[in-house]
């Protein structure tokens, strides 16, 4: 049952991986298709994690694990003591056979010598005239395996916490550069300083870095980076990057002195269209055309073209004309502009202002995480018990042949581990075996 359970946790814990969760409906529509979109939608898949089904699960592998604990608690605390009589089939083909001389009981002398050996809890019990004797160490390995079972139910614990608690939260956002937004849930707020991606040579992006201001009445403003798998914490709350884009971009026309801005908004998928590419300028009968947008401007000989859909070098081909759109006339090419570049063409300066672009993050605060780490500390802390010291345990025999004692001794464990205990009862019973 165990292994079902945790087959059906893992299932949608991979699906929650392969589907980016928490974001935007409408870029579930624009990743996976209008039909695709809404069918993830309608099964939960943008949010895996907080359906009541998963939490079911989580419930259900809990529920196990507490039960499975318990028993596991029984059985140590019968194991606590292990018995010392045994019968005596038991010793039918014993590991060493000793002979110890004197009639005095020998349970003192193998009881010393293990003890220096770092045994404990001897034992010592006669019947029948035989005399039958226990030590072990290692106890603690014994404890491992439900020491780690304790931790892997209090990381489930702490995963449910987190979900259903009043103070937990979670939830997308988009903010445009320059934008501060209040962060729902805190008492503080967020601005997008810059946002920048990191490209080789291939054009595949390598990092995504997100460089962020936090401001809380009467706190000194912070400032950090935010990158994927790289979330800030702040105040029990955690902000993780999740995805980016470009708005638009601006260009500015200026004539004597007189700028007017004008933004080119960007469709969905990041591309120009063709509605977006005419842009009058108000008061000036003036319209400005966009013939190409290159996020990633490189030239290669004659051949001009992007290395990747990222703003890293971002350029375009600007045409004016006097006018409105619909206006006889010319279209004259103010030619290729970099971000900050200036072109002049007649009365007007044009300069090309750069890319408005945006961070999508998930804002999650989540009070059971803590559990969860402290969950994670145990199950390492059993791993250790089971690791540490492998649990051995001698017991002897002894009946009495005239003035000797013979004794038969079992080692249970590992056999090949009991050389020390082997040579120090052959020299406690004085070499006779």
């Amino acid at each position: 049952m165990a292994v079902l359970l945790i087959v059906l946790v893992l299932v949608p814990c991979i699906v929650g991986t392969l589907i980016p969760q928490n974001l935007a409906r409408s870029l579930y529509f624009e990743r996976y298709s209008p039909s695709g979109g809404a069918l993830l939608l309608t099964l939960g898949l943008d949010h895996v994690y907080e359906t009541w089904w998963f939490l079911l699960l989580l419930c259900l592998v809990a529920l196990n694990l507490a039960i499975s604990s318990l028993r596991r608690l029984r059985r140590l605390r019968l194991q606590a003591k292990p018995v010392v009589t045994v019968p005596v089939e038991l010793f039918a083909d014993p590991a060493l056979t000793l002979s110890f001389p004197g009639e005095g009981s020998p349970a003192n002398a193998v009881a010393g010598v293990l003890r220096k050996l770092g045994y404990r809890g001897e034992h010592a019990s006669e019947r029948e005239g035989r005399l039958f004797f226990a030590a072990w160490k290692g106890g603690l390995q014994k404890w491992g395996s439900f020491v780690t079972h304790m931790g892997l139910l209090v990381i489930f614990v702490g995963a449910i916490a987190g979900h259903v608690s009043a103070l937990n939260f979670s939830y997308y956002t988009e903010v445009d550069e320059g934008q501060e937004v209040k962060v729902r849930g805190a008492a503080f707020t967020m601005k997008l300083l810059d946002f920048f991606a990191t490209v080789n040579s291939r054009g595949f992006a390598t990092e995504f870095t997100s460089l962020v201001e936090v401001k809380e009445e009467g706190q000194e403003p912070q400032r950090r980076a935010i990158r994927v798998n790289h979330p800030f914490h702040y105040r029990d709350i955690w902000i993780y990057q999740a995805t980016c884009g470009v708005r638009g971009f601006s260009v500015t026309a200026d004539e004597g002195g007189k700028k007017v801005q004008v933004f080119f908004p960007l469709g969905d998928g990041g591309g120009l269209e063709v509605k977006s590419r005419f842009n009058e300028v108000k008061g000036e009968r003036l319209v400005l055309y966009v013939h190409n947008f290159l996020p990633h401007f490189v030239k290669d000989n004659d051949s001009l073209g992007t290395l990747s859909h990222y703003p890293v070098n971002p350029a375009i081909r600007l045409f004016v004309k006097r006018g409105d759109v619909k206006a006889q006339g010319e279209w004259e090419e103010v030619g290729w502009l970099k971000g900050g570049e200036k072109k002049e063409l007649g009365s007007f300066i044009f300069q090309f202002q750069g890319v408005t672009e945006y961070s999508g993050f998930i804002v999650r605060s989540d009070r059971g995480i803590y559990l969860v780490w402290a969950g994670f500390l145990i199950v390492a802390l059993g791993l250790f018990l089971s690791c540490y010291g492998a649990y051995r345990m001698v017991r002897l025999m002894g009946e009495q042949e005239g003035s000797q004692w013979k004794v038969s001794v079992l080692f249970i464990g590992d056999d090949r581990r009991f050389d020390r205990e082997r040579r120090a009862l052959i020299q406690a019973s004085g070499g006779t075996c």
